[in-house]
This record gives structure tokens, C-alpha cells and sequence, in this order.
């Protein structure tokens, strides 16, 4: 089936790559934290006295994506007119609250060669066509701006998507339910993605400064205050509420993340303008940690985490 990407200015087709399916669709791998691994580090770097993340985390390369959800280069976070259904994704931000349930939700949409092939079309097209949706407007055509405007995905599906292949966009139609269930879940999970990777920016650091480093924890998930600054930015969803994400991190990003924010507290434990206060908080996260991932570890690794923030 080939593609056309069509010209909307013009309405004349352009040819665009054959798609057959969607990289990334099929069911990711779950990765394997390596504890022991991962402890024998911790206790040589508390033995040592030095207190880098880099030594602290286990790192990897892996693929772009390791969530359990495809993410293409493309993706953006999506405010409310990115989705066919706005209540629906917040349905699935607020009542999918696990990774297995989300992978639940997803099992519908795997493979859908539907949902592929309307994929493919959105991530080209969603953000295209806004100054000739402006002569329309200017020529009293004002439905084309509110469809446009205020449901972006309703845009592309009825009025671009017709000036693409038509065998694709029977395809479209004849499982169009299943599709803008899929988009709106895809959409959702790509919204979560961008809210939850600003965590790992450094709140001290403006606006315009995008580097995302484990070492810039400082919050346990779901508690955040100085990092709501940036997570707001791209939170489509419930964008007033800073510590209400669904919890669809793996294994092996709980992990960095966990170890991120311990290794983060245990520095801060040791700066000597630290209050005592603050050194409270450092050891609560400590002991949630040990009580999170306590049950692999010897008694010598908890007696060492524990003597780095004594």
C-alpha cells in the first residue's frame, strides 16, 4: 500500500514512503535490573567516599525507546486538541494507573494495521496547515478553524486524510473506533512520557536549559514541588495538577529513578549547610528505598546505604 502525502495548498499528492507497519509495535522486551550489580557499586562508592551519579546508576545504552509503548521521533506531548476524545485520555491518565494495566489497555491496539497506517499519517500532518486553514477561515469557512483549533485530530482525519491513498483510508474507516481509541491512548502515553522525562531536569534551571540527567532528581515520583516548573510545560492533562501521573515506568526505570533520587539525597546529606530538616528528608528516602528494593539486598549493602547519609 503506498502512501500519498498530500500538498494541501494545491490538493495535488505527493508521494511518500510505503508503510506496512510501524517500528516499535511489537511488545517490548521488559528489561532486568541487575541489583547485585548495582549494590557492589553502591558499596564501593560509599567505601571511597565519592558520591557521582554516574557511578551510582546503572546506565546503558539501550533503544530510543524502552517504554512499553512505541515512541516515534516525531511525537510530541498533546494538549486536549490533540485527541479524538479528550475525556477519554484523561479517563486513561486517571483509571490506568499501573504499567500492566496500561499494557492491558494497549494489547487492542497492537499490530492494528488500522491504527498503523492513521499513525503514520498524524505524525506527519499534525502540526501542518495552518495558514490555509486561515484563508478558509478569512473566506467565511469558520468550521475548518474550530475543527482545525480545537480538535486537531478530527482536522486531519476529515480533511487531510481523504487526499491520502484511499485503500489506507478505508482502512482508516473500517476500524475507525478502534483507531481513535488507540490514538488517544498513544497520544495519552506520549503526553506522560514528556511530563515525566521534565523530572529529570534541574530545577534551578530556567525555562530555556533542556538537560535531562538522573542526577537532577531530588523528589520522590508523585511528590514533586520545585520540579513542577518544567513538568507543567508539556502536561496536556490535567494541566493544574503537578503530582497526579500514572505510575508506567518499568522495572528498570524505577530503578534509575530510585537510585537517581538516593544518590541525589545522600550528596545533599553531606554538604555541611545541609539543616537538619533536610537531612531528615535524605534519610526517609533512604529508608522508603530500603523498604522498596530491601528484600535483594545483604545486610551489608543496607548497613552501607544507611552509614552514607549518617
Amino acid at each position: 500500500m503506498t502512501i500519498f502525502r498530500p500538498d494541501i495548498e494545491t490538493h495535488k499528492p505527493v508521494t511518500a514512503a510505503k508503510i506496512t507497519s510501524i517500528e516499535g509495535f511489537s511488545a517490548s522486551a521488559k528489561p532486568i535490573t541487575n541489583i547485585s550489580e548495582f549494590w557492589a557499586k553502591v558499596r564501593a562508592i560509599v567505601q571511597v567516599g565519592q558520591l557521582s551519579i554516574l557511578a551510582l546508576l546503572i546506565l546503558g545504552g539501550g533503544a530510543a525507546n524502552a517504554g512499553p509503548l512505541p515512541l516515534d521521533e516525531r511525537s510530541r506531548p498533546n494538549g486536549p486538541d490533540r485527541f479524538f476524545d479528550y475525556d477519554r485520555a484523561v479517563g486513561f491518565w486517571t483509571e490506568v494507573e499501573t504499567l500492566p494495566a496500561l499494557e492491558k489497555a494497549w494489547e487492542r491496539c497492537e499490530n492494528n494495521e488500522a491504527f498503523a497506517y492513521w499513525n503514520n499519517v498524524w505524525l506527519i500532518e499534525r502540526g501542518r496547515h495552518q495558514s490555509w486553514v486561515l484563508k478558509k477561515r478569512a473566506n467565511g469557512q469558520e468550521a475548518v478553524w474550530t475543527a482545525w483549533e480545537k480538535r486537531h485530530a478530527n482536522f486531519v482525519y476529515d480533511y487531510v486524510l481523504e487526499h491520502y491513498d484511499p485503500e489506507g483510508m478505508a482502512l482508516v474507516k473500517g476500524d475507525l473506533e478502534t483507531v481513535k481509541y488507540c490514538h488517544d491512548l498513544l497520544r495519552t502515553y506520549e503526553t506522560w512520557h514528556y511530563t515525566y522525562k521534565a523530572a529529570k531536569r534541574n530545577p534551578a534551571h530556567g525555562a530555556g536549559v533542556y538537560e535531562y540527567e538522573y542526577s537532577n532528581i531530588s523528589e520522590p515520583f508523585n511528590d514533586w514541588d520545585r520540579h513542577c516548573f518544567h513538568m507543567r510545560g508539556p502536561k496536556g492533562i490535567n494541566k493544574d495538577e503537578c503530582n497526579d501521573l500514572p505510575d508506567w515506568r518499568t522495572p528498570e526505570e524505577v530503578a534509575k529513578y530510585d537510585a537517581g533520587l538516593v544518590n541525589n539525597q545522600i550528596a545533599r546529606a553531606k554538604t555541611a549547610r545541609q539543616t537538619e530538616e533536610q537531612r531528615a528528608t535524605s534519610r526517609k528516602v533512604v529508608e522508603d528505598y530500603l523498604a522498596s528494593h530491601g528484600d535483594s539486598l545483604s545486610e551489608a549493602d543496607r548497613d552501607a546505604l544507611k552509614a552514607a547519609i549518617e
